[in-house]
């Protein structure tokens, strides 16, 4: 099981790093999905796979929306909802009154539906892992980001024209690694900080000195990904590497090494306020001049809500069809916003969704969010925190917020990449089953 995850892990970062509908490189991620899918379904894995009540809701509502959306209905229906003003006007003057879905753009929306299946596949994966594997995965995870940093880098060193680019859509003078957005490489590295801290945290559990050399790799690792973050020049990927930093913080064992106080102090706080200066001078110019400033297109990002909010209100409750954004933006665009760049999403998942998905889809935001806080309400009430089990659900807990902020002036989720890797920490949530802590046992035994 964990070897079947470790390669959904690495097949989506090599084959997933994008999310334009006319790269093809992500169905190779979808194909393997399905193949893991089956297996997981129909081969006999010990005792059958069990989802929780909640999570069982969230993903028959994530299938069930769009699907719902591609049902037809007759021309009196659909001619009668709301935002389908255009196109009634249109076929009124062909003389037509088609049968037609709820979504204004099928295509696009079962292609929403299939780009599910990775993250299914991963979380379903997720489910089957002991403790072990579960931390053993993230490890693997932090090797994919770091070498994903190392790529980033010589991406930048390279130039513009190098080859190291895996996209011909792609920020060509930043490190953008495996991606070809660098604000979703920035994230990506932004993840391997927090499972930087959970790999040392492992290591320092159980133990009252500290050994140096986890602390020094640690240390490397993470100017790494610091480094090929100032590579990417996201703005957001900055701000959440420092929140990345402190929140993995937490994921040490910091009580049980017998530190003194003005130690850990010292240790935590001069980092921290190293991180938030250089934060502040790049992002002002100070340091960094060419990296870090905010182009004419992340000003148009918030000068584009009050439209959102039509785009909202024209479609609601029903939605305008899952993946439908792009040519329904443009149906808006009056002549005063139009210029040579473009929005394939809308930087904005959370005001996409509901422009697509509608009330439904807002509604499954909120389950998804109540039950996310309802964990962090869990774990950090948990008597157990510096047991591997909570401490891997912490960092799970830490990136997925990352992912969520993030979420809400960008579209990371919509890459297959950072996909798998949501719904592996979202499984996490989940303690394992006893099942797996019984061949956990097992294997032991035999070993």
């Amino acid at each position: 099981m964990l070897y079947a995850a470790m390669a959904l892990a690495i097949v989506a970062l090599l084959f997933g790093g994008a999310s334009r509908l006319d790269v093809a490189a992500p169905l190779v991620v979808r194909i393997l999905a399905v193949g893991m899918i089956v297996w997981l379904i129909w081969a006999k894995h010990g005792t059958p796979l069990r989802i929780g009540v909640i999570p069982a809701i969230l993903w028959a509502g994530l299938f069930a929306i769009p699907l719902v959306q591609l049902i037809p209905l007759p021309w009196s229906l659909w001619s009668g909802l709301p935002g389908r003003d255009f196109p009634r006007a249109l076929f009124q003057a062909l003389h037509e009154t088609p049968w037609q879905p709820l979504s204004m753009t099928p295509d696009r929306t079962i292609n929403g539906i299939v780009a599910l299946l990775p993250a299914l596949a991963a979380y379903l994966l997720g489910l089957r892992l002991d403790t072990a594997g579960r931390v053993n995965l993230m490890a693997f995870v932090l090797l994919l980001t770091a070498a994903s940093a190392i790529l980033g880098l010589l991406q930048v060193a390279s130039g513009q024209g190098s080859a190291l680019y895996f996209y011909a859509i792609t920020n060509a003078d930043s490190s953008v690694g495996f991606f070809s957005n660098a604000n979703h490489h920035a994230l990506f590295l932004c993840t391997g900080i927090v499972l930087t801290f959970l790999w040392l945290g492992e290591q320092l559990s159980g133990r009252r000195t500290i050994p140096m050399g986890p602390v020094l790799a640690a240390a490397v690792l993470l100017a790494l990904l610091f480094a090929s973050i100032a590579g990417t020049g996201s703005r957001a990927g900055a701000i959440l590497s420092v929140a990345a930093f402190a929140g993995g913080i937490v994921l040490l064992p910091i009580k049980g090494l017998g530190l003194k106080r003005w130690h850990v102090a010292a240790g935590i706080g001069a980092p921290l306020i190293l991180l938030c200066g250089g934060l502040f001078l790049s992002l002002n110019g100070i340091i960094l001049k060419d990296r870090f400033q905010m182009g004419s297109m992340e000003d148009d990002r918030f000068a584009r809500l009050p439209m959102f909010g039509k785009m909202i209100g024209d479609f609601f409750p029903i939605g305008s069809g899952v993946g439908s954004f792009d040519p329904i933006y443009r149906s808006y665009e009056t002549v005063e916003t139009l210029n040579f760049g473009y929005l394939n999403n809308a930087h904005n998942d959370y005001a996409q969704i509901a422009i697509e998905a509608g009330l439904g889809g807002l509604i499954l935001l909120a389950l998804f969010l109540g039950y996310y806080a309802a964990s962090i309400y869990r774990l950090w009430r948990s008597p157990a925190a510096d047991s591997s089990l909570n401490r891997q659900q912490r960092a799970a807990v830490i990136v997925i917020a990352l992912l969520l902020l993030h979420s809400g002036v960008d579209y990371p989720l919509r890459t297959a990449a950072l996909s798998v890797v949501f719904a592996f920490l979202c499984a996490f949530l989940t303690p394992p089953s006893r099942s797996a802590r019984r061949e956990q046992a097992a294997a032991r035994r035999s070993a």
